[in-house]
């Protein structure tokens, strides 16, 4: 077998974000700012109506209304649930702390990164009108994206031992997320925490893609991964356990798992990437610790080696697992609704640039930033 190549997605991107929102977060390029726990740009809210960014936000308690609000950062260490009800450009959600956050989308907004750090509790409720660039969770952090209609995202990242959840609210076929369209690279990726996809549709459109966690454990189910138009290798990776169960995954790569991998009533297609990434990808279904089928058709799980290492493979065609197809005893459940018959949402295009003043000083501190200086940002504070 061919040793996997593990593709390097953006790490100075996601080092740039993460110091970003740890300026926002400690205050460092502006001390005389001392962020409260609600905050739009430089704006502390107060309860009822506030007047920030051309447009309102309207605190009522734990409840945050804001509608044609422009501004660079939303910033909350608190519990809030807010609603974005049209009309909001934002270039950072910052959440902090130990927070519960639910972030709530009607109408046409653009919110383009979201942070969530700590030990933040945050959920994304995605209605199809707008557009994510990167959400990202760090340390204790989970994040939950609900999903309804045709989303595009660029990058979803969890580091630490934060975890992320993607997930479908209604049929699974017309529940999309569209991966990194236009990108050279993008993920759905934790470093130690868990990936869930769950009654999902996600069109891989970035040329590489790592789906999957680092060191922690991977759970698809009831949902489809397939490479899109743009798609040339895509790695669907578990450093813990994988399950695959009542779905399909149609992919040029690989799928690999360093604990045990169950695939349970799924179609698993696994075919060899173009010559450009030949040396990256064994385009095989293997782990290193054990494979079991349940309700397959067809497929047998064989031993080989990895540089003197046993390890475990599927094989549909007699020929050392390669270009896996495997089919499920019948339909997978991922079929069971009927996304054709149900109108599908389409994204909004985006608008142009902020002229926020806030931008170009936090754009330079991000791009200096190192991973380290994202890390130690608590110690700073």
């Amino acid at each position: 077998m061919v040793r996997p190549g593990k593709m390097a997605v953006s790490p100075a991107r996601r080092a740039g974000g993460f110091a970003l929102a740890a300026v926002m977060a400690c205050s460092l390029s502006f001390p005389q700012l001392a962020f409260a726990t609600v905050r739009v740009d430089e704006t502390e809210l107060a309860q009822g109506v506030n007047a920030v960014g051309g447009g309102t936000a309207t605190l009522a308690d734990s409840t945050l209304d804001m509608a044609d609000v422009t501004a660079y950062a939303l910033y909350t260490d608190e519990d809030l649930s807010v609603n974005f009800n049209g009309g909001n450009d934002i270039e950072v959600v910052d959440i902090e702390g130990s927070a519960e956050v639910d972030l709530n989308f009607s109408g046409e907004n653009e919110v383009e990164d979201i942070f969530a750090i700590g030990e933040s509790d945050v959920t994304i409720n995605a209605n199809g009108h707008n557009e994510f660039e990167e959400i990202m969770a760090g340390e204790q952090a989970n994040v939950t994206i609900n999903v309804t209609g045709e989303n595009d995202i660029e990058e979803i990242e969890a580091h630490d031992d934060a975890n992320v959840t993607v997930r479908g609210t209604d049929c699974q076929k017309k529940d999309v997320v569209n991966l990194g369209e236009d990108e050279l690279d993008t993920a759905i990726e934790a470093e130690r925490g868990s990936v869930t996809i769950d009654h999902l549709t996600v069109n891989v459109e970035g040329e590489e893609a790592r789906i999957g966690s680092e060191k922690g454990d991977v759970r698809i189910d009831t949902s489809k991964i397939a490479k899109g138009d743009d798609s040339g290798y895509v790695k669907i990776d578990a450093g813990g356990t994988m399950e695959v169960r009542e779905s399909v995954v149609d992919i040029a790569g690989t799928v690999h798992s360093k604990g045990k991998m169950t695939i349970e009533h799924s179609d698993v297609k696994v075919e060899e990437p173009n010559a450009k990434y030949e040396d990256e990808s064994p385009y095989r279904v293997y782990s290193e610790t054990g494979i079991e089928l349940i309700d397959e058709e067809n497929g047998e799980v064989e031993e080989g080696e990895l540089d003197g290492t046993a390890v475990f493979y599927v094989d549909t065609e007699d020929n050392d697992g390669k270009d896996v197809d495997l089919e499920a005893d019948g339909d997978p459940a991922y079929y069971a609704c009927n996304g054709d018959e149900s109108e599908q949402l389409t994204a909004v295009p985006r608008t142009g640039d902020r002229t926020n003043p806030l931008v170009p000083m936090a754009a330079a501190v991000a791009s200096a930033a190192t991973a380290a200086f994202a890390a130690k940002r608590r110690e700073e504070c």
